[in-house]
Order: C-alpha cells, then sequence, then structure tokens
C-alpha cells in the first residue's frame, strides 16, 4: 500500500510533463555538461562544480539560449543560483515536509545531451544515516548530465537537487535537499535587498 499522499502511478506523466517546461540544460559550447531547473522567478537553481567552463550557456526547454550569470554560489553545498530572463516558466516548488525512506521520487535532467529524460525510484537513504552530510540517497537512474536537475515527488514538488551518482556501484545517487535550496534563496534574496 502506498503513502498516502501519493497519487496514483498513471498520474506521474502529467506530473512529468507539468515539471518539464521549467528544466534547463547547461551547454559549454559543444556539449551538455549538465541541468538545472526554474526556482523562483528569474532564478535558476544547478550545482556549482558545473560552472566551471567560460563558455557557458543555458538552453529553456522552451528553447531559448541565455548566457549563464551567477547571482549565487554556496560552494559547500555545491549550489548555484543562475539569472533567467525573458519567458519566464514556471518556478517550481520547494517541498517543505522532510521525505521518508522509501518515498517515490523522480529524477529529472538532460543525461548525455539526449533531451528531458526521467527516471523513478525511491528515498534510500537519510544523509545522516550514510556518513554524508546534507546529501539524500536515491536509487532513481542518474547518469552525466543529470546533476543540477531537479529530483522531484510524486506532486511535483522539489525535494533536492542531483549532485552526484558512486562510480563504484549501481543505484547509489546523492541529492542536495531542497531545505539547503531554500537557505540558498533566502541569502541570495537578502543580499539583493541590502
Amino acid at each position: 500500500m502506498g503513502c498516502p499522499s501519493e497519487p496514483p502511478r498513471e498520474d506521474l506523466p502529467q506530473v512529468i510533463a507539468a515539471v518539464a517546461p521549467s528544466l534547463v540544460t547547461l551547454f559549454d559550447g559543444q556539449h551538455s555538461v549538465g541541468s538545472g531547473f526554474v526556482v523562483a522567478p528569474g532564478r535558476v537553481a544547478t550545482n556549482v562544480h558545473l560552472l566551471v567552463s567560460p563558455t557557458l550557456w543555458m538552453v529553456t526547454a522552451q528553447g531559448e539560449r541565455h548566457r549563464v550569470r551567477v547571482v549565487a554560489r554556496d560552494p559547500v553545498r555545491d549550489l548555484a543560483l543562475i539569472q533567467i530572463s525573458g519567458t519566464d516558466p514556471r518556478a517550481l516548488p520547494l517541498r517543505r515536509d522532510p521525505v521518508r525512506v522509501g518515498e517515490t521520487v523522480i529524477a529529472l535532467g538532460n543525461p548525455f545531451g539526449l533531451g528531458i529524460t526521467a527516471t523513478r525510484g525511491i528515498i534510500s537513504a537519510q544523509g545522516d544515516s550514510i556518513g554524508k552530510d546534507e546529501r539524500l540517497q536515491t536509487d532513481a537512474a542518474i547518469n552525466p548530465g543529470n546533476s543540477g536537475g531537479p529530483l522531484i515527488d510524486t506532486r511535483g514538488r522539489v525535494v533536492g537537487i542531483v549532485n552526484a551518482r558512486s562510480t563504484v556501484g549501481q543505484g547509489v545517487g546523492f541529492v542536495v535537499p531542497a531545505a539547503a535550496l531554500a537557505e540558498l534563496l533566502k541569502t541570495a534574496a537578502q543580499n539583493e535587498g541590502g
């Protein structure tokens, strides 16, 4: 029996279709290097480790191309906020309540430059139970290019930001919790206001 808050599985295609327009892909001029998503008006969330190329571009799901302009960074948590202008896709809501081990989640991103891809799994462990600070563990398939993309619950809320996968095993991926992104958004807003 599933969690009461989860919709029937046949609703997942509708949830994914609603979230997909808010995703972006980061390109280094030639290749896809990672993903991101609109998290607030004019703001895209992604990973700091993706922002190494001086020729980085961001392409929205609508095909709009933007130069990457970083407005906030948290290198410890590997989070960054990028400015986006023009057509502003809907910001994805951050989940405020904690996730539980066993909950169904979906990782979204653009692995290998194949286009928007969804993989389904569960929350496998909380960060403190696997020895990694402020990370969730998931068995949703994560591949190169997924970094920076959202991990969502079955209602389309962002549970976390895809961060890394194990290179020595399968089915072990790590995600920065949404609460850390909420903190970065708050800090960035305070810095802009003052």
